[in-house]
């Protein structure tokens, strides 16, 4: 006898953030009365479609999720890999948190973040944590070693206030991302994936990482950090670094032997879809 399998409702629009621009959203439901509510900031050059596996693992436990596509990525608004200061981000994030908090009002709602998306989110929950009940890090952009390089820094620096917007291709490693050619494949071939990044964007970023490695006693929502141990896009000695700073009680790293960047299409993402919807149902 099999188990009956809730048809999952995908939903999708637009909504206007800060500034004006119009970003390209998602939501996956299972029920009309979800346990919980993930938020999902992606990564840089890529898009909120991405994470199929996670979302189909996280509707089957009742988990509903939210994604929407970052300002010069994915469908959303603005010039490719470009922003005048992080203030864009995270204006963008309050503004899709308070969409999702309009349409499920009190439902305990979690951020998650991967990679560049970590960064953001982390940026933003030490400032914001308020109506947030925690944060998920993925792969998290602490010790960057696959794209921040001496050029692209050198650049970055020198640029960023005379030529904001100039171009620089980061040298993105699609192998680096998973040991699943199948993922592989699907990434070098999707067209709504880039790797251009403006000088500002690169300069915005790398200053970050530095307030960031300076906070983590200020965090004060629960934390669950995950990080392929292989992974040599964003090296797991950030997550490692941070998680031993923050002094809130309810903190958890957990690392994976072999486990590439893109932790959710990579071959243990089973087992780590487990972990965090584990981790997310103890907390509701």
């Amino acid at each position: 006898m099999t188990e009956d399998v809730q048809p999952v409702r995908h939903d999708e629009g637009e909504f206007e953030a800060s500034h004006g621009a119009r970003f390209f959203w998602q939501s996956w439901t299972a029920t009309d009365q979800p346990v919980c509510a993930l938020i999902l900031v992606h990564g840089f050059g890529e898009h909120g479609g991405r994470y199929p596996y996670l979302v189909e693992h996280l509707c089957a436990a009742n988990i509903a999720v939210f994604s929407f596509d970052l300002r010069g990525h994915g469908r959303s608004d603005g010039r490719r890999g470009h922003i005048n200061s992080m203030e864009d981000y995270r204006g963008d994030i309050a503004a899709f948190v308070t969409k999702v908090e309009s349409q499920h009002p009190g439902l305990p709602k979690f951020v998650y973040g991967h990679s560049m998306g970590s960064l953001l989110v982390l940026d933003f929950v030490l400032r914001h944590p308020e109506g947030l009940a925690g944060t998920i890090i993925s792969g998290a952009g602490l010790e960057p070693a696959g794209v921040a390089t001496a050029p692209v820094v050198f650049l970055a620096r020198l640029l960023s206030v005379v030529w904001p917007v100039f171009p620089i291709r980061l040298p993105v490693d699609s192998s680096a991302l998973s040991r699943d050619e199948n993922e592989i494949a699907a990434y070098e071939s999707d067209p709504l994936v880039h790797n251009v990044s403006t000088a500002r964007l690169a300069n915005e970023l790398l200053n970050t990482i530095d307030w960031i490695k300076d906070q983590p006693q200020a965090l004060q929502l629960p934390i669950l950090m995950v990080h392929g141990e292989a992974d040599r896009v964003n090296l797991p000695s950030g997550s490692r670094s941070f998680i031993s700073g923050v002094v809130f009680p309810d903190k958890e790293l957990l690392l994976y032997p072999d486990g590439y960047h893109e932790m959710h299409n990579d071959f243990d993402r089973d087992a780590v879809f487990s972990d965090i919807i584990g981790w997310l149902l103890d907390r509701v």
